[in-house]
């Protein structure tokens, strides 16, 4: 006799959960390298004019700790998907719609990435850089 199908086989968010944190996991590292080498731009541009800066000092601090804080999410949701049973699956659908970058649903929402309606409209957001 064949297996029951999953309840969720029909919809394209249901998948393993480990599949889900390590494309979190992955968006999560991407970020923090993109902290950590703008941490370094942001060092070089400002240069000697920065050093002793109270406030300067404080901000590059911080962006140190944003990073490795990052990189410490990262790596313990690496951890978590190398030790999860394989058969723990999730839907991820509710998940997806509640992103709001369309970047970020296509990353990390769903293993199959089915465009929301919401995708096209413009809500009147301007990038100025």
């Amino acid at each position: 006799m064949p297996a029951a199908a999953p309840a969720f086989a029909h919809d394209p968010h249901h998948e393993p959960v480990r599949d889900v944190i390590a494309r979190i996991e992955a968006e999560l590292e991407t970020i923090a390298h993109a902290i950590d080498a703008n941490h370094a731009h942001i060092a070089v541009a400002v240069g000697e004019r920065g050093k002793g800066e109270p406030a300067f000092m404080r901000a590059m601090q911080e962006a140190d700790l944003l990073y490795q804080k990052v990189e410490g999410i990262a790596g313990f949701l690496r951890t978590l998907a190398d030790i999860m049973p394989a058969e723990w699956e999730i839907e991820t659908g509710g998940a997806t719609r509640s992103l709001k970058l369309t970047e970020l649903v296509r990353k990390i929402g769903a293993s199959v990435y089915v465009p929301h309606q919401h995708d096209e409209v413009d809500h009147g957001h301007c990038d100025l850089f």
